[in-house]
């Protein structure tokens, strides 16, 4: 599966040339990666790891809203705001609110067990791009009908609207134009040398594609494409959004470009954009928004400089401590690791050179504090930075190092491989590490690791240790525990008593 697309509903507003400054709206919104905005009137939902914020002060201060959402694990992939009522896109369908998400429902219909990466709306019409093609609503989401005709690639990663004109950009199939409500599509990608599709824009006749190549654009309606690349230092490209004859492209680790020209040029945007994987932006009035690893940041001076805007958003989930002396290190999902020297009291990011946000598990040893980390989340979807695995820092965190040598990678599909490296365990000089593909030791402080797998049959997910002495356990998520006296050479099952 590829890596999730970070996608945007927004509205296309004109207004003066933005982006003289960037601030972080991020006040209390630590290190959320942001991957969706919606913008209606004065309120601005932004889709996250974990549910929705709602700001009503432009961006000033966030409310998490997630009544209703019994999944805290979910991921936002959309957002559309259609009256009263906000579409969330996830991985297994939609929730809906009626009541500017103070409530969420999550809805029974075809949509259900097919993920969401995009919607986008046209008079009473609803489509809806996810992982099994297009569907369409002309009853506010109450039934959906599938419309891939002519459709060869079903995964639709974007859907934008100009006219009576539908375009699908898709993972693997480049852009497809439907000119009958979806009813049949036809394939536009002449010179798309790129055809996985993060983002698509319009503008008048004008459509950009952002791809992992760089900025395609179409001006006759998709019939032919050309490369848009000048100055564009990061071709990665994942999100687009226009306003008036400001293009903006945001990208996975080059920040904000922005092109007065049609595209012809790009000049790069990031003053104090410290965080510069952008997932998504969006417009209203002067203001543009852009959603990163690390939270909101907001311009408003025609993109010379850019300010956090986090406060509120934060809903950390922590899944594993680990303590030595005074200092207290939490790994979170989605925002790396924290740390307290003061029991708890207050909390200080530690994540410099650590670029995976989920960490699984957490060990100490003197001066050494190991992390093991993922880059998949529940569901699959593969996120933005590194691979994963396992990271040390010598200096309470102020800076982590990647320790994967001999670690394996593992694939999903053939276009989701990362390492994902989920428990941890230190015995003495030995480092034990559980993984997808079984146990993984490391003598040298995590130099290099040596499969350890003698033993073990079955299914070899790894998902936590204990040691006594030289007694090493394993706990596996099928076939129960495993026990090593001799540093992990050989492993014998123990799970009499087990149910």
């Amino acid at each position: 599966m590829k890596k999730l697309l970070l996608l945007i509903v927004i509205s296309l507003l004109s207004f003066t040339p933005l982006c003289a400054q960037w601030v972080p709206c991020n006040n209390g919104l630590p290190g959320h990666t942001v991957y969706c905005f919606a913008i209606s009137g004065n309120n601005i939902f932004a889709g996250v790891f974990g549910g929705v914020f709602l700001s009503t002060d432009n961006g000033n201060s966030w409310i998490f809203k997630s009544k209703g959402l019994h999944d805290t694990y979910i991921t936002v992939n959309s957002l559309l705001v259609n009256g009263n009522n906000i579409f969330i896109g996830v991985d297994r369908g939609y929730n809906l609110s009626t009541d500017n998400g103070e409530n969420w429902t999550e809805q029974k219909n075809e949509l259900s067990d097919t993920r969401i990466y995009s919607f986008a709306q046209i008079g009473n019409k609803i489509f809806a791009g996810t992982h099994s093609g297009v569907y369409s609503s002309t009853d506010n989401g109450i039934s959906w009908i599938k419309k891939n005709k002519g459709l060869a690639d079903t995964m639709v990663s974007y859907i934008t609207i100009s006219g009576n004109n539908i375009f699908a950009g898709t993972f693997s199939g480049g852009v497809y134009l439907s000119t009958d409500n979806g009813d049949s599509w036809v394939q536009k990608n002449n010179g798309l040398t790129d055809r996985y599709i993060n983002s698509l824009a319009v503008s008048n006749n004008n459509i950009f594609a952002g791809t992992f190549s760089g900025v395609f654009l179409s001006t006759d309606n998709g019939i032919s494409w050309i490369k848009k690349n000048n100055g564009l230092a990061d071709t990665m490209v994942s999100c687009i959004t226009i306003s008036g004859n400001n293009i903006f492209a945001g990208t996975f680790s080059g920040g904000v470009y922005l092109s007065t020209d049609n595209g012809d040029s790009w000049v790069q945007k990031n003053n104090g954009l410290t965080n510069r994987n952008v997932n998504s932006l969006a417009v209203s009035n002067n203001n543009i928004f852009a959603g990163t690893d690390n939270g909101v940041y907001l311009s408003t001076n025609n993109c010379t400089n850019w300010n956090v805007k986090n406060n509120g958003l934060t809903a950390i989930n922590i899944l594993c401590f680990a303590e030595s002396s005074n200092r207290i290190f939490a790994g979170s999902w989605g925002s790396g690791v924290y740390l307290s020297t003061d029991n708890g009291d207050n909390w200080v990011a530690k994540n410099n050179g650590l670029t995976v946000g989920i960490v699984r598990a957490l060990a100490i040893k003197d001066n050494n504090v190991f992390a093991v980390t993922s880059n998949v989340d529940l569901y699959m979807n593969q996120l933005p930075g590194s691979l994963g695995g396992v990271y040390l820092t010598t200096n309470n965190g102020d800076s982590w190092i990647q320790k994967n040598n001999g670690l394996p990678y593992m694939a999903f599909d053939t276009d989701t491989i990362f390492k994902d490296v989920i428990s941890i365990l230190i015995n003495d000089n030995n480092i034990f590490v559980g993984t997808k593909d079984g146990i993984y030791l490391s003598i040298d402080n995590a130099n290099s690791w040596i499969k350890k797998n003698n033993g073990i049959v079955g299914y070899n997910m790894v998902n936590s240790f204990a040691a006594i002495s030289n007694y090493v356990f394993a706990g596996k998520e099928v076939e129960g525990v495993y026990l090593s006296s001799d540093n992990g050479e050989n492993w014998i099952q123990k799970n009499i008593g087990l149910p």
